[in-house]
């Protein structure tokens, strides 16, 4: 919905109140007992994305999206029928979903919101990391560690750092373009463990990465103002304060609360649980573990909870069990007993949460009954891929091999170095400015989602073969890219060979292709049949679908 129908649909509401007529009152439909509301129908026009709104102006667009309304609740009144609501697994989902809803907000509720960090706190605790100063950092990149040994010692005993960078360059000598860096800020993690505890004028052991070694200086540093990393001191604090917190509310909770545990029903659970969940009959998975006031915890909720949670127990291991229970399942059974007596399932909220979340889970089990038996044959597969053979084509992506440089001029000699006999690779090591490849002779591969940042080699490889050397082209290249001190203005050159490509390739073999087209046909047979489906729905219902016409076009022109 635009601004102005937004603003619109308001003033409708305020006009229609102000005149006493409630806007619940203004039924526009009405399946079996479900009333369908002005309201509901103009905010489900609002919610849509544009892409997804009517063609169509006027009464005609409701018409389409009540009818979108109405097929949901047909929907779920075949859903009830066909009792898919009270199955247990549908049940177990939808149990679940409200039981961590209702855990979290208690949670937030009793531990979150009534944590605090004094100001005290937060400088100590960034004094303790380390996050009380920025530092500036350069290095030098090699690719062996004995090397990088010898760098340091020439480096420790007096030996320009320039000098050396400027004959081992794998990589830029400032860190991040020589911007000040907070401890969380050095990457790769090993950096904050190797480097940031460096004082000034200090070198780094060998630090390996990438399959390269650096030495690294901190060059300078300044301080941090705690506002710069308190989110992140914030949430570290937080982390430390949750456990004993939880444990102190759990502990309130065992002394507040008749929370009665079943000790013969846990070892009997104990004694059998390796045998799996088919070991307990459903007798038995009803029998209570734990209970409270507001509800309790049986053996079967214990065995699904494992279940969704992927803890095995093997028949040897009962201290497994052990553990399961005291640390994870009566811990959350205490704190959902105290969430459910203190009334957080029934805030009004959550009542309205589990309702629409619930209702769409109801809608996605009615499709999934309707469609989940269709099935796709290999004729079916190969017959759709005979018809639709570009859909099996791979995406585009190049892998090349180049020689990155500032001007033509450097660009067209290493070509004709190249075709001289000219070890491409070697040239690429020797001179190519683009970070990317450097460690590996110029190699790199172009993906798919990368097309669009390298129009130039894409276009240049178009209807080349592989093993063709291709420039010099101009590319404009953004400054992380490349490896220069020189400031960045017009273009960069490269010569490349073309190692694989896939543009214009043909499509795929049947055979590799198979598993996607009879992917593509199911799903073509699904939408076919939930759209009969809906049909069906509309005529069988037909007796119970109530559209108030008159309201409607009433409802546009209030609009």
């Amino acid at each position: 919905m635009s601004r102005t129908k937004h603003a619109v649909y308001w003033l409708w509401l305020l006009v229609c109140w102000s005149c006493s007529t409630p806007t619940e009152d203004l039924v526009v439909a009405r399946v079996g007992e479900v009333e369908i509301d002005a309201p509901q129908l103009l905010e489900f026009e609002e919610r849509l994305h544009p892409d997804l709104r009517s063609k169509k102006t006027g009464a005609d667009a409701y018409f389409d999206y009540l009818q979108t309304i109405i097929d949901k609740e047909l929907m779920v009144l075949e859903a009830k029928k066909r009792g898919l609501d009270q199955r247990a697994d549908f049940r177990r989902k939808v149990d679940k979903l409200h039981s961590d809803r209702v855990l979290r907000r208690f949670l937030q509720l009793e531990v979150y919101d009534k944590i605090v960090h004094t100001q005290e706190e937060m400088l100590a605790h960034q004094r303790e990391t380390g996050r009380d100063r920025a530092v500036q950092v350069r290095r030098i990149v090699v690719a062996t560690i004995e090397e990088a040994r010898a760098i340091k010692a020439a480096l420790e005993g007096g030996d320009d750092f320039d000098t050396w960078a400027s004959h081992n360059l794998l990589d830029e000598t400032q860190l991040e373009g020589g911007r000040y860096l907070i401890k969380d800020e050095l990457y790769p993690r090993i950096l904050q463990e190797k480097v940031f505890p460096l004082a000034l004028g200090q070198f780094s052991e060998p630090v390996l990465f990438n399959d390269q070694f650096g030495v690294y200086e901190i060059t300078a540093e300044v301080p941090v103002k705690l506002s710069v990393v308190q989110s992140v001191i914030e949430a570290e604090l937080l982390k430390e304060k949750l456990p004993p917190a939880v444990q102190a509310l759990s502990a309130r909770l065992r002394q507040e609360l008749d929370f009665v545990v079943h000790d013969q029903a846990l070892e009997s659970v104990r004694g059998r649980i390796g045998q799996g969940a088919k070991a307990f009959s459903a007798e038995e998975r009803e029998q209570p573990i734990y209970e409270h006031e507001s509800g309790i915890f049986t053996i079967g909720d214990l065995l699904d909870f494992a279940r969704e949670l992927g803890v095995g127990f093997p028949e040897d291991a009962p201290e497994r069990f052990d553990w399961f229970v005291r640390d994870i399942v009566e811990p959350r059974a205490l704190l959902l007993a105290g969430a459910y007596t203190a009334g957080v399932d029934r805030e009004e909220a959550m009542v309205a949460w589990f309702q629409e979340r619930q209702l769409s889970n109801l809608l996605v089990a009615m499709r999934r009954d309707v469609v989940d038996g269709v099935f796709a044959s290999r004729e079916e597969a190969q017959a759709f891929y005979d018809r639709h053979s570009n859909l099996f084509r791979p995406l585009e992506s190049i892998g090349v091999q180049e020689i990155l440089v500032r001007t033509e001029e450097e660009a067209l000699a290493l070509r004709e170095e190249v075709e001289r006999g000219g070890d491409l690779g070697a040239l690429a090591a020797e001179h190519t400015l683009r970070r990317r490849g450097r460690a590996n002779q110029g190699e790199f591969h172009l993906h798919p989602w990368e097309k669009q940042q390298f129009v130039p080699l894409f276009e240049a490889a178009q209807g080349q073969k592989i093993g063709a050397l291709i420039g010099p082209i101009a590319l404009e290249v953004a400054a992380a890219e490349v490896l220069s001190s020189e400031p960045i203005s017009g273009p960069y050159y490269a010569i490349f060979r073309l190692l694989d490509s896939t543009i214009n390739a043909a499509p795929r073999p049947f055979a590799q292709a198979e598993r996607r087209a009879r992917a593509l046909v199911r799903r073509q047979k699904q939408e076919r049949l939930f759209g009969q489906f809906i049909i069906q729905l509309r005529h069988e219902y037909a007796a119970q679908i109530e559209v108030f016409r008159e309201q409607v076009e009433a409802l546009v022109r209030s609009t």
